[in-house]
C-alpha cells in the first residue's frame, strides 16, 4: 500500500467530462427544437428535470467525495473522512436513482409520441414506466430509511463522535439494497432498449436502414453494461470494506458514467422524426449517435481494461463499426437515387444534393454501379462533367 496513491483526480476528470457530454447534446438538442420551432415535450421536460439531479450526483462525488478521500487510502485521510464519503455516497445514491428514472420516463413518453399510434405498444409503455417509478420510489424510501435515524446512514461512521449503536437501527444490509436497485435497473434498461424494435421493422424504409436504426439503439446497451458493472464494482466493495476509500473508486467512476451516458443516449434516434434537423435523405440523427460513439466509446473502452473488462472493449469496438456501416449504407443508397433520378447537376441546389457532396464540395462524384434507369454512357459522361455549384 503506497498511502500517496490518488486516484481522486480520475473520479473528477470522468464525472465532470461525462456531466458536460451530456449537457453539450442536451442544448444542441433544445436548440434544434427552437431552430425548427417545435415546441419541447414531455419527453424534453423530463430530460430536463433529470439535470439538477446529474448535478448534485456529480458535485457530491467528484468534488465533496473527493475533498474528504475518495481515492485516497483511509490511512491518508483525515480522522473524519470516512464519515463525509458514506454522506457523500447517501446524496449520491438518491440522486442517481432519480437521474436514471426521470431518462427512463423521458425515453418511454418519446416512444409514446412516436409509436403510440400502435395499440400494442401503449400497455408495455405503461408497464415498464410504472415498474421505473415503482423501483425509483422504492429504492429512494430504502435507500432513506435504511437506517434511522436517516443521519445514522453517516453518522454511524463518525470517529470523532460516534453515534452509539443503541440510538439507531439499520434493517437493510447494504448487500441486499445493492442487489435490490441494481437487477431491476438492469432488466428495465434492457426492455427499454429492445422495446422499439418490431415497430422499426414496420416502418416503410429500405431494410437497409431498419438495420441500421436498429444497431443504432445497440448503444443504449452502453447503460445496461454500465449497471452490470456498476453492481459487480459495488458488490467488490462489500468484500474490501476495509480500505473503502480506496477500494469504492471503481464503483465511483461507473456511477458517475451510467447517468451521463443515459442522458446522452437518452434521445433514441427515429427515422422521421419532427426535429430532424439533417437532410430528407439521412432520416437517422447521427448528432447523438456521434456523441455516444465517440465519445463515450473510448471512455468505457479504457474503464474497461482498467478492471479487466475486455469483452465490454469489444462491444463498443462492434457497435462502433456497425454504426459506421450503416451510416455508409445509407449515404450510398441516398446518392444512387439521386443520380437514378435524371435530375440536372447544373441547376440543383446545394441543400438538394446527396449526403455524398453535404461533406466536401470537392469530393470526387459519387459513381453507381450500372443497371439504373440512366444508361451506363450516360452516368459515365454525366461523372465527367465538373460540378459547378451556386456561390
Amino acid at each position: 500500500m503506497d498511502l500517496s496513491d490518488n486516484r481522486g483526480p480520475t473520479i473528477i476528470a470522468v464525472g465532470y467530462s461525462t456531466w458536460a457530454v451530456a449537457i453539450a447534446t442536451l442544448v444542441l438538442r433544445l436548440a434544434s427544437r427552437k431552430v425548427r420551432g417545435v415546441k419541447l415535450g414531455i419527453e424534453d421536460w423530463l430530460i430536463l428535470a433529470s439535470i439538477p439531479f446529474s448535478l448534485v450526483h456529480v458535485v457530491f462525488f467528484a468534488s465533496y467525495g473527493v475533498q474528504n478521500g475518495f481515492g485516497k487510502h483511509v490511512l491518508a485521510n483525515k480522522i473524519d473522512s470516512v464519515r463525509n464519503c458514506a454522506f457523500a455516497l447517501f446524496i449520491g445514491e438518491v440522486c442517481y436513482i432519480w437521474t436514471l428514472c426521470l431518462v427512463k420516463l423521458s425515453i418511454l413518453a418519446f416512444y409514446w409520441r412516436t409509436f403510440g399510434i400502435e395499440k400494442s405498444i401503449r400497455i408495455p409503455i405503461i408497464a415498464i414506466g410504472v415498474i421505473t417509478l415503482i423501483w425509483a420510489v422504492g429504492v429512494f424510501l430504502t435507500s432513506m430509511f435504511r437506517c434511522r435515524p436517516v443521519r445514522a446512514n453517516w453518522e454511524q461512521y463518525n470517529l470523532v463522535h460516534p453515534m452509539p449503536k443503541s440510538e439507531y437501527v439499520c434493517d437493510v444490509e447494504r448487500f441486499h439494497l445493492y442487489y435490490g436497485s441494481g437487477i431491476p435497473s438492469i432488466v428495465t434498461d434492457f426492455a427499454v432498449v429492445v422495446l422499439p424494435t418490431p415497430y422499426i421493422w414496420k416502418l416503410q424504409l429500405p431494410k437497409s436502414q431498419k438495420i441500421a436504426i436498429s444497431g443504432i439503439l445497440l448503444v443504449g446497451l452502453f447503460v445496461t453494461a454500465v449497471s452490470i458493472v456498476r453492481l459487480k464494482m459495488l458488490l467488490v466493495i462489500q468484500s474490501k470494506n476495509l480500505d473503502v476509500t480506496w477500494n469504492a473508486v471503481d464503483a465511483i467512476i461507473w456511477q458517475l458514467v451510467e447517468p451521463n451516458v443515459s442522458i446522452v443516449c437518452g434521445r433514441v434516434p427515429i427515422p422521421q422524426d419532427s426535429d430532424n434537423c439533417l437532410p430528407k435523405d439521412l432520416y437517422i440523427n447521427w448528432l447523438h449517435v456521434t456523441a455516444c460513439v465517440v465519445f463515450i466509446k473510448p471512455i468505457l473502452g479504457k474503464l474497461g481494461e482498467a478492471v479487466n473488462l475486455s469483452k465490454l472493449s469489444l462491444l463498443t469496438s462492434f457497435v462502433s463499426s456497425n454504426m459506421s456501416k450503416g451510416q455508409s449504407t445509407t449515404s450510398a443508397a441516398s446518392a444512387n437515387r439521386w443520380y437514378a433520378s435524371g435530375q440536372d447537376t447544373e441547376n440543383i441546389s446545394m441543400n438538394d444534393r446527396p449526403a455524398t457532396y453535404m461533406a466536401d464540395e470537392n469530393i470526387l462524384p459519387y459513381r453507381p454501379e450500372p443497371g439504373y434507369n440512366r444508361s451506363s454512357i450516360e452516368l459515365q459522361s454525366l461523372a465527367a462533367k465538373p460540378k459547378q455549384f451556386p456561390g
